[in-house]
């Protein structure tokens, strides 16, 4: 379902991906080995979408990104995972949601300080 979810999102709004939603709703459905390939299976499935149907570009930068967004993806999971390690009831998803937002964007821009960030890298 997590992975249909990322198919949608990938035909419907080319580059943007949930990741961190994502993230957050497996580590919370399912256990962290499972939520962990979950997500990279969504990533994957971006990926061969965007290269082989909306016509990314296949150069070092773009799949340099590529490759930040699946480790972004997999760090925002375990940071879910963690997130909800001791939290209950209504805070469980906000919580997940938090640790894997953070963590998202903080490989992100840790990517970005080694990868080129034009428009044209995407």
């Amino acid at each position: 379902m997590l992975a249909l979810t990322g198919v949608l999102f990938s035909l419907a709004l080319a580059c943007a991906m949930p990741f961190a939603g994502l993230a957050a709703m497996a580590a919370v459905i399912i256990g962290l080995r499972r939520a962990v390939a979950a997500s990279l299976l969504a990533w994957a499935m971006n990926q061969v979408l965007g290269y082989g149907v909306q016509g990314y570009p296949v150069t070092a930068d773009s799949i340099g990104w590529g490759i930040a967004l699946g480790v972004s993806a997999a760090a925002a999971t375990v940071a879910a995972h963690f997130a909800t390690r001791s939290t209950r009831g209504a805070l469980l998803l906000p919580a997940a949601l938090i640790g894997a937002f953070a963590a998202q964007q903080s490989t992100v821009f840790a990517a970005r300080l080694v990868l080129p960030s034009h428009p044209d890298a995407f």
